[in-house]
């Protein structure tokens, strides 16, 4: 296994990113979101010239990481791919990230933040962030529209 990292959507396969995305959350993205969305950087998982997983990351302010998506492929589910990109996120000192209340990993998030608040539909979640970069990241969180259509394949 191969992880690669990019700045941008530019020198991804967006199909193949596409067929990931299926795969792990069994919804679609959102047709604009390789323009919405302004990753810092981007690092995928590869295998036999496929995309096994991934996580997409945007800078809120500087130093303070919004993690959009975080997903493997549904076939590398519980092969350690999602604890590896983990790790790699892990290293950056403050990250936020949002879930649905339904997502099925909330537990791993609620041991792997040092905070979280619920916010309508959103569980926000952070780690290592100061009371400024919570207010920062809570009003970034819930700004951001969906990137995945809620009905699925």
């Amino acid at each position: 296994m191969k992880y690669i990292k990019f700045n941008s959507f530019k020198a991804i396969s967006k199909e193949k990113f596409k067929g990931l995305i299926k795969s792990g959350f069994e919804k679609k993205l959102v047709d604009d979101y390789f323009e919405y969305t302004m990753p810092k950087y981007i690092y995928i998982a590869c295998h036999n010239n496929q995309y096994c997983g991934a996580i997409v990351a945007e800078e809120i302010n500087p130093g303070l990481i919004y993690l959009d998506k975080i997903v493997t492929k549904k076939e590398h589910q519980r092969n350690g791919i999602f604890k590896n990109l983990w790790a790699m996120l892990d290293c950056k000192k403050k990250v936020l990230w949002r879930t649905k209340a339904n997502n099925q990993i909330n537990s791993f998030y609620i041991n792997h933040c040092t905070g979280m608040q619920k916010t309508g539909k959103w569980i926000i979640y952070w780690k290592g962030l100061n009371p400024e970069d919570i207010r920062d990241g809570i009003k970034y969180a819930i700004g951001k529209k969906q990137t995945l259509m809620q009905q699925g394949l």
